[in-house]
């Protein structure tokens, strides 16, 4: 029993050695911890401190310069994200061989068909109006970029010429580009006397509070926390004041060094800082740093190697001897605490250099108010002008209207010339007709004459016995409720046209007659086996003239077709340049008509400033003014020789 209850004995003594042991290592590291955190606020509290110390220095080694040219802009126009619809995106699925048989699967099919369309003209539509207002947007970008870089070139001009509000302006800039540190106000109010190329700065500075008041933290390993020890009040309004003096050595600094024109030769200037009244308990604005410096002054310094407040007392710069405590600065005569004092010779001067300021700000004033009342003589005068030219502009709408009231007069005089004219072509197309039936029946006379065989000619009105079969399946069309006709419109055509897998699917028959279709018969066919004088007269009638004008247009237009476009326009020469939306869409039964026409009309306008084919009563006609020329231009490219020798030139 001894040895058991020694034995838990021993077993609790070593729990207890490890928790101890566990909980000094937990505590050491908390300790080694709180110490890297105290060391980590030393380092930062030190960086502060150096910076502060180091205002001037750092400035030295950055260019204050400005550069005008890098406020201008350039156009930002965000990138246009839709994607241009493609029309072979939207066909549908078509019917398998066996399914285009069936009815209702062609009936389905002409339906999803149908859609596609509707749709893809939808997005057409949707993709045009995007981009048009892309577009907009990025002219109004332009046209807001073009204007800010206007001004801005208006600015260099003016800070060139020494305009008063530029070169203000240009050095408020200056001063607001200097890296202070985070906190430190950046308000400066300039004022520039070009009489004397002097610039007054008024300049905010910062408060007491910019100084920390920890110069360094320790850690307590009894508390186990760091406690901070705060630096001497006299160290710190030391430290203030060399901050002060720094920043109005720094400000002057920059103030010369940016002024590559030299526009300024002498600086005055004044920092103040916001606060409470110690005496009084009220906010109030305090003078605490004042210095006058000329740009010969300013040269002779050696900044890198001064002492900040040395070398403004050395400049005859005045410094307030209790900045943290708010003392503000007087005009009559210099700080107690100031290490040079100024005899009555420099009180003096300086009176007699506050005098000339104070008639040089004078003068600057009447100078302005002179400035104003020439400004507003220069708007009374333009006003004068604007009210001149806009009574102008009203006897200008008074003209046009008069010429308008005559244009309609003439107008109204010119309808009945008009109506005469479509009267007589009219009659000329009658003529027309009558001309080509007798064609017609000459041709029918010269087969007759010329046959052999003695058999008698065919007359156009005769049906032989191959038409039977066709009027039967049209009879049978007519009466069948679910002719193909009637079905399948999108995809129909005067032929049986092959489906999916080889599928026979017959089609709409196109709407235009029988008698259209002939009359695309050329002159050269009508007249084969005919004499050459008989030939040679017709023609003449006929043909048009070789000198039309817009050839070398419809040749560039052809070339830049594509394989459906030149397949259209040669369908629609071999119809007489017109025919039916139906008609061609059964030559392009698994594409979208609309889109092929319109890529045509934008070629011809890019060319011709005109649209080829037009909708005309529901026909799609080609304009009559380059039928001829499209002709000779399709058959010139179809000639191999003619093609190879342009594409050589």
């Amino acid at each position: 029993m001894n040895w058991r209850h020694g034995a838990k004995r021993t077993k609790a003594l070593l729990e207890y050695l490890a928790d101890a042991q566990r909980h000094q290592q937990e505590k050491n590291s908390e300790a080694t911890a709180q110490v890297a955190a105290v060391d980590e606020r030393n380092a930062a509290l030190a960086s502060t401190i150096g910076k502060l110390e180091s205002l001037l220095t750092d400035a030295l080694s950055r260019d204050p310069y400005v550069d005008l040219d890098s406020l201008k802009e350039t156009p930002r126009i965000p990138a246009f994200g839709k994607v241009k619809p493609n029309k072979r995106d939207y066909l549908p699925e078509p019917p398998s061989s066996l399914a285009s048989l069936l009815p209702w699967k062609r009936i389905a099919y002409r339906d999803k068909y149908e859609a596609a369309e509707v749709q893809y003209n939808i997005d057409r539509q949707t993709y045009d109006a995007a981009l048009a207002e892309h577009q907009v947007q990025a002219e109004r970008i332009r046209a807001e970029t073009a204007a800010h870089n206007q001004d801005i070139e208006r600015y260099k001009q003016d800070f060139d010429a020494g305009e008063r509000q530029a070169v203000e302006d240009y050095f408020t800039r200056v001063l607001e580009k200097s890296a202070l540190p985070a906190g430190f106000p950046k308000q400066a109010t300039l004022a520039y006397v070009a009489e004397a190329d002097e610039l007054r700065i008024d300049f905010a500075l910062p408060a007491i509070d910019a100084i920390p008041e920890t110069q360094t933290y320790s850690y307590d390993v009894i508390r186990g926390e760091a406690s901070p020890a705060l630096m001497p009040p006299k160290q710190r309004r030391l430290l203030y004041s060399s901050v002060l003096a720094q920043i109005c050595l720094r400000c002057i600094h920059e103030i010369f060094s940016a002024d590559r024109t030299k526009k300024i030769d002498h600086i005055v200037f004044e920092g103040n800082a916001d606060g409470i009244n110690p005496s009084s308990g009220q906010p109030g604005r305090f003078r605490l740093v004042v210095l006058s410096l000329s740009r010969g002054q300013y040269e002779a310094l050696n900044l890198e190697c001064v002492e900040p407040r040395a070398c403004l007392y050395g400049l005859g710069g005045r410094l307030s001897s209790k900045p943290d405590q708010l003392l503000a600065l007087t005009s009559a005569a210099p700080e107690a605490g100031q290490d040079a004092a100024a005899d009555d010779g420099e009180d003096l001067a300086r009176l007699k250099r506050r005098i000339n300021e104070l008639e040089g700000a004078m003068h600057a004033k009447d100078l302005h108010i002179t400035e104003l009342k020439n400004l507003i003589n220069e708007q009374r005068d333009h006003n004068r002008e604007l009210a001149s030219e806009l009574e102008e502009k009203r006897d200008d709408v008074a003209r046009l209207e008069r010429q308008n009231e005559a244009q309609r007069e003439r107008l109204a005089e010119l309808a009945p010339a008009l109506r005469d004219e479509q009267e007589r072509n009219a009659e000329l197309n009658a003529l027309i007709q009558s001309r080509q039936d007798a064609i017609d029946h000459m041709k029918y006379a010269v087969v007759a004459q010329e046959s052999n065989s003695g058999e008698t000619a065919i007359k156009p009105d005769d049906a032989s016995a191959d038409t039977e079969p066709v009027e039967t399946i049209d009879e049978w069309s007519a009466e069948d409720d679910m002719a193909e006709a009637g079905i399948f419109a999108p995809i129909g055509s005067d032929a049986v046209i092959d489906g999916a897998d080889g599928a026979r699917i017959p089609a709409r028959p196109s709407p235009i007659a029988d008698d259209e279709s002939d009359k695309t018969t050329t002159l050269g066919e009508l007249l084969q086996g005919t004499d050459s004088i008989r030939a040679k007269s017709l023609d003449e009638v006929v043909a048009p003239p070789d000198d039309l004008p817009y050839f070398d247009e419809p040749v560039t237009i052809i070339d830049a077709l594509e394989g459906d476009e030149l397949k259209l326009l040669k369908l629609m020469m071999a119809n007489g340049w017109s025919c039916s939306e139906n008609y061609l869409q059964s030559a392009f039964p698994r594409q979208f008509i609309n889109p092929i026409i319109h890529d045509i009309n934008e070629r011809a306008y890019e060319v011709l400033d005109d649209n080829l084919i037009e909708e005309i009563r529901g026909l799609l006609v080609v304009d009559e003014e380059y039928r001829y020329a499209l002709e000779k231009a399709l058959k010139q490219a179809e000639n191999p020789k003619v093609t190879d020798k342009r594409e050589s030139q």
